[in-house]
């Protein structure tokens, strides 16, 4: 990135810190770290509430509003209060990283939206956390200059739903981190598997929230209906999320209690060690505004299996089996396919490898630095 120097620009983020990063506080630390990375981005800076953590590898300075969480963004809800001028050093540019609140401010604002899935499916949420969503989004996409999508799919959502014109909303795709694209050494895959207790090439592993958002129930229906055709296991690489005591009970009720482990969530070494060393990457999703986990699959080498639901298709292209995501005979097709067929996995690492190569961090903070760009010029 290049360019003249920009005046000072507030990304603001519901937080930056967290011990198990997944997910949007992902985006916002690659974000960060590659929007810190260009010279003329210097007057950049994070600001979030008060909160613990490391925020040393950041890449742009990190602000703390005053005031705890809980009573600013009681106040922004429900009244709109206090400025955020008022709280931080005022800015030319305010940019939120995904609608957590309505953050109130005098400055040009830009939104990401990653998805609408609060408002799309509200019980996976519950009904208080959907209820804030839609009143940060649409405040925060009504006050908006520009809108940033992760998915074509979220921008037409946004343009529909929440009633945006589409010359304010630009889709800037995420990006893989680079420890998905390392070539690990045959021992460090070794020690990383046996940790877990699979074996390099001969399991299957599932990443995100062990919930019902991600759908895992068509995964395990799948593992048990490929029954002797298919022994190897599956890893589901994440912390317990809404619904994980429904998928544990599905888990017993298909007496798939010694096929399935639970890892919890990972550090991001560990998890592409293990991504990396994987028989293929199962990714069922009822519906995802991006889909990550896949992109970072193929990232690694390592084919995808994954559901047609949301912007899955549109990330993962002709590169990766695409199945609707409660067919559970296909899926369990696929199971047997790609545990058998050795050159059709193959073929599949080989597209995944060309399919992913554009999607970087570095590319997504170079297009979000020039949305800011269009913004400052129109201010």
């Amino acid at each position: 990135m290049t360019g003249e120097p920009l005046p000072r620009v507030v990304l603001v983020a519901h937080r930056y810190a967290s011990h198990q990063q997944s997910g949007i506080p992902r985006y916002v630390a690659e974000l960060c770290r590659g929007i810190g990375a260009d010279p003329a981005c210097k007057r950049y800076a994070l600001v979030t509430p008060p909160e613990r953590g490391d925020t040393s590898d950041c890449g742009v300075p990190v602000e703390h509003l005053r005031g705890t969480r809980r009573a600013v963004q009681l106040g922004w809800h429900l009244v709109g209060h206090p400025m955020l001028e008022r709280l931080v050093e005022p800015a030319a540019l305010v940019h939120v990283l995904y609608p957590f609140a309505p953050v109130p401010t005098a400055a040009p604002r830009v939104v990401t939206v990653h998805d609408l899935l609060p408002l799309r499916f509200p019980d996976w949420f519950g009904r208080v956390n959907a209820a804030k969503f839609r009143r940060a989004a649409d405040m925060m996409v009504r006050w908006a200059t520009h809108v940033i999508a992760d998915s074509a799919l979220v921008a037409g959502q946004v343009q529909e739903t929440l009633d945006v014109d589409e010359t304010r909303i630009t889709v800037v795709p995420l990006g893989v981190a680079s420890a998905f694209r390392q070539r690990l050494p045959e021992p460090r895959r070794l020690e990383v598997c046996a940790r877990y207790g699979v074996t390099p090439g001969r399991f299957f592993i599932a990443v995100g929230y062990v919930s019902l958002r991600k759908n895992l129930l068509t995964t395990l229906r799948a593992l048990a209906a490929a029954g002797g055709h298919v022994r190897l296991p599956l890893l589901l690489a994440g912390p317990a999320g809404r619904g994980a005591g429904d998928v544990q009970r599905e888990i017993a009720r298909l007496g798939l209690g010694d096929r399935v482990i639970v890892s919890g969530w990972l550090a991001e070494q560990e998890l592409a060690a293990l991504v990396a060393s994987a028989t293929a990457l199962l990714h069922p999703a009822t519906h995802e505004g991006f889909g990550l986990p896949p992109l970072e699959a193929m990232a690694a080498g390592t084919p995808v299996v994954a559901s047609t639901g949301g912007a899955v298709p549109e990330v993962v292209g002709h590169a990766g089996v695409l199945l609707d995501h409660d067919d559970v005979d296909a899926w369990a097709g696929a199971l047997v396919r790609l545990a058998g067929d050795a050159d059709f996995a193959t073929t599949l690492r080989t597209k995944g490898l060309v399919q992913s190569a554009p999607y970087t961090w570095e590319r997504t903070a170079a297009e979000t630095v020039a949305v800011h760009r269009r913004v400052l010029a129109g201010a």
